[in-house]
């Protein structure tokens, strides 16, 4: 429970962070007139996301989002299998050995 509330808390305590970063930036852009966009800020438009970091901003489709997780969780299996494999056969020598 304790764990719970301190994760809570760093997760407030970020964004916190993040409103006073996007606030004080707009209130530099309106002062200086400038059209300035926000420093963190996140958007979901028709099944793309879109990331706002330091003015510019980046767009990822969730349609290859989730197409690369498939190709890494294959990989992970491959790998995870591969290990075990090259595991089982270092013990199978390290008990010929012994």
């Amino acid at each position: 429970m304790a764990k719970a509330y301190r994760v809570l808390m760093v997760l407030l305590l970020i964004s916190l962070v993040v409103i006073g970063l996007n606030i004080s930036n707009q209130g530099i852009s309106r002062l200086t007139t400038e059209n300035r966009g926000q420093v963190i800020g996140m958007n979901f438009d028709n099944n793309d996301i879109n990331l706002q970091v330091c003015s510019k901003e980046y767009n990822y489709s969730t349609d290859k989002i989730i197409d690369k997780e498939r190709d890494v969780a294959a990989e992970l299996k491959l790998a995870g299998e591969n290990s075990i494999e090259y595991l089982s056969r270092i013990w199978r020598i390290i008990k010929a050995v012994i």
